[in-house]
């Protein structure tokens, strides 16, 4: 009877390793990325002698971006990196978004897809989406499309775990390790966005300390930004006749008109001088 249970315990275990083989949202209905209001990270379980690096970047191309165009198609590249140990058999990985800043829960981003075959997708029963491995995979790289979200998202978050296994069908000796990154909106400062260069609305232009805005604008505008031409953000909020530049770097800078709706509507260039 004693040799039964063992039997039994071992037949269990090994299933209970198996299953993960196609995915942990998908066998176990759960995330392991790191993302917030998750349960654990895949290295609570993959703690083995191998080692491994994660590396995660957004692609245009063939160009590495750290911020989207609304709307637009990207590719997210995620590497899991052997760097001691053991060599391993084989691979796996997995990968949430957020509609939120780093660290903050947010809408689960639907929109991924698998643009290599050993990527799948899965939602858990808390609707959270994974994109994930589909099986051992026997390379360390996996692909996955992405469409960016619709102007005025803000910032958006992915999350990722990946792993080395030995394919020994139990989790001892496995290496695993996470990364997470956040993406910012890239802020339209073309002409097609509405740039103008009001003298008459918003001076002196070039300023050095502040710029007055008339009280036209500010009549029909309610909030503003000023932010540079890479998109950074310097100031924001009520928009008030007397705008503070300290904080702005001398050069190209754009003030951001916003109307009651909080929909962009004017961009106006501004010089700052030292």
């Amino acid at each position: 009877m004693k040799n039964i249970g063992i039997v039994l315990f071992v037949i269990i275990t090994a299933v209970l390793s198996i299953a993960n083989k196609g995915g942990r949202a998908s066998d176990k209905n759960t995330g392991s990325t790191g993302a917030p209001g998750e349960p654990q990270a895949c290295k609570n379980c993959h703690n083995g002698n191998i080692v491994v690096n994660l590396k995660m970047y957004l692609l245009d191309g063939v160009d590495t971006v750290s911020q989207y165009e609304p709307g637009k198609k990207y590719t997210i590249d995620v590497q899991v990196l052997h760097t001691s140990g053991p060599v391993p058999k084989g691979y796996g990985f997995q990968i949430t978004g957020h509609k939120a800043k780093l660290g903050n829960s947010g809408e689960t981003i639907l929109n991924l897809s698998p643009n290599t075959p050993n990527v799948k997708t899965a939602t858990t029963s808390s609707n959270r989406f994974y994109a994930e491995h589909k099986g051992t995979s026997s390379t360390p790289l996996f692909k996955i499309d992405w469409e960016a979200p619709a102007k005025g998202t803000g910032p958006v978050s992915f999350y990722t775990a990946g792993n080395g296994v030995n394919n020994n069908n139990d989790d001892s000796g496995d290496g695993a390790s996470k990364t997470s990154m956040q993406i910012d909106e890239k802020i339209n400062t073309s002409v097609e966005g509405g740039l103008k260069n009001e003298i008459l609305n918003v001076f002196p232009n070039p300023a050095r300390t502040h710029v007055q805005i008339s009280k036209d604008l500010v009549s029909v505008y309610s909030n503003y930004q000023l932010i540079s031409s890479e998109g950074k953000v310097f100031y924001q909020g009520e928009l008030k006749e007397i705008l503070n530049l300290d904080q702005c770097n001398s050069g190209v800078i754009f003030l951001n008109l916003f109307n009651k709706a909080n929909s962009s509507h004017q961009l106006i260039k501004l010089i700052k001088i030292d």
